[in-house]
């Protein structure tokens, strides 16, 4: 199910969840996107948005993020983050950029 979007190739998508209805719950997506500055010229962006487990779809996103080609070390980490603290995590991290 992950999000479609023009001139992008899906790396990584990651759902977050304690499986409980009532639960925080996150949709993490990493995907490669043309650069609009250099042409042939591919990052990577990360996007978190918060997952309603009952619709199972993507509410809003609460943090995004850019890094080169298949990086993958942000959304480990917001994966981590994410399943230790929930939004807690994405408030610290949004303070200290």
């Amino acid at each position: 199910m992950p999000t479609q979007f023009l001139a992008a190739q899906v790396v990584i998508p990651s759902w977050v969840d304690e499986y409980d209805d009532d639960a925080e719950a996150y949709y993490v997506s990493t995907i490669n996107r043309n650069s609009d500055l250099y042409e042939g010229d591919m990052y990577s962006e990360t996007i978190v948005w918060e997952w309603n487990i009952k619709t199972q779809k993507k509410v809003s996103i609460v943090y995004q993020a850019s890094h080169g080609r298949n990086s993958l070390w942000k959304h480990q980490l917001l994966v981590s983050g994410l399943e230790m603290s929930g939004l807690k995590y994405i408030e610290e991290i949004s303070n200290q950029e």
